[in-house]
């Protein structure tokens, strides 16, 4: 309905300008009649730029068209025709808000992205999906920008691209950061596989609970160097820790390496026990051993020495019969006769 109540004017305007023409020829009149016509459709386009701006854009280009075509009639219009100067100048601001309003869903869905960057560097969600959502935002304010600079003119977009366009230095100083995280997470990670791979040739010279001193004192030296690997370990995970630098997945991957470890250490660590124990256990019971076969080596010898002894009696009684001579009659004390008896027994001789 609009169009057609413009477009009627217009084409009355330019019906009676054809009239007028026959009557006056004059440059500078028709190529003012000229712009007059076009600048209805600067006012329109004007209007328009608020709702519609491929509307507004037609109608703008139209009047550019009837500028170019008044000029191109008298070159000096511009420069004699106040009206017509004063009026450019409007249409020149006219052109700017319709290309500010055709920028602005540009710079506002860039601005959108710019946002989620700075949501996921603020929440360390992901550095590279911020830088990914920071390109995105770059070509959407490059073409906003290529449509009109002047969209940086309102005050609210201009802050924020300031903002944006400093999110390439955050981005380049967290990338570092995640590199040396990266860096030192790798070494912790390779400090507590050191730690494991000794562990594991620990528990395998234990395999099975050996009772050989040598092999246990030699795991217990492997066991003192695991002490070792396994404080350090976890010392340079506190510390990497302490810095809160850490995504999820690596507190987690750290967090189980400790986990295996302490299950390795605790499992060798009862194994010398055991093994002590057994060696220990072997040592008493050897110690026993001997004592039980000294003892019965000492009553052997007693019950040999007790059997030896009576035979020994027995050779030496045996041995004085042989050697000891019979005694003669006459050496022999002489024998009472009974009579003698008798009268010793009464006091008689």
């Amino acid at each position: 309905m609009k169009d057609w109540m413009l477009a009627l004017p217009i084409a009355l305007f330019t019906l009676s300008s054809t009239v007028y023409a026959e009557v006056n020829t004059d440059p500078k009149v028709l190529s003012d009649q000229l712009f007059r016509t076009g600048l209805a459709f600067c006012n329109e386009a004007s209007k328009k730029s608020r709702t519609d701006t491929q509307l507004a854009r037609a109608d703008f280009a139209n009047y550019e068209s009837h500028l170019e075509r008044a000029k191109a009639i008298y070159p000096q219009l511009m420069d004699e025709n106040d009206f017509a100067s004063r009026e450019a100048t409007r249409c020149e601001l006219v052109d700017d808000n319709i290309a500010r309003a055709e920028a602005m869903p540009l710079i506002e869905q860039g601005l959108a992205y710019c946002n989620e960057a700075k949501t996921r560097l603020e929440a360390s969600s992901g550095v590279f999906e911020a830088e990914t959502n920071l390109k995105q935002y770059k070509e959407l304010r490059d073409q906003a920008l290529e449509t009109t600079p002047t969209i940086l003119r309102v005050g609210s977009v201009a802050v924020q691209v300031r903002v944006c366009d400093g999110l390439d230095e955050k981005i380049s100083l967290v990338e570092n950061q995640m590199k040396r995280t990266h860096r030192e997470t790798d070494k912790v990670i390779a400090s507590f596989n050191k730690a494991m791979d000794t562990c594991q040739v620990g528990t395998g010279m234990l395999k099975g609970a050996t009772s050989n001193p040598e092999t246990v004192e030699a795991a217990g030296q492997v066991l003192k160097q695991l002490t070792q690997y396994q404080e350090n370990a976890e010392q340079q995970a506190s510390a990497l820790l302490r810095k809160g630098n850490l995504g999820a997945d690596s507190k987690k991957r750290l967090s189980s390496l400790k986990s295996d470890l302490n299950s390795c250490y605790t499992s060798m660590t009862a194994r010398i026990d055991l093994s002590n124990k057994r060696i220990q256990a072997r040592a008493e019971w050897l110690v026993q051993r001997e004592a039980a076969e000294q003892a019965k080596l000492a009553a052997q010898a007693v019950e040999d020495t007790e059997v030896a002894q009576p035979e020994q009696s027995q050779q030496a009684i045996a041995k004085v019969e042989v050697e000891t001579p019979e005694t003669p009659a006459s050496a022999q004390e002489p024998l009472l006769q009974g009579s003698e008896v008798a009268h010793i027994g009464t006091g008689e001789l």
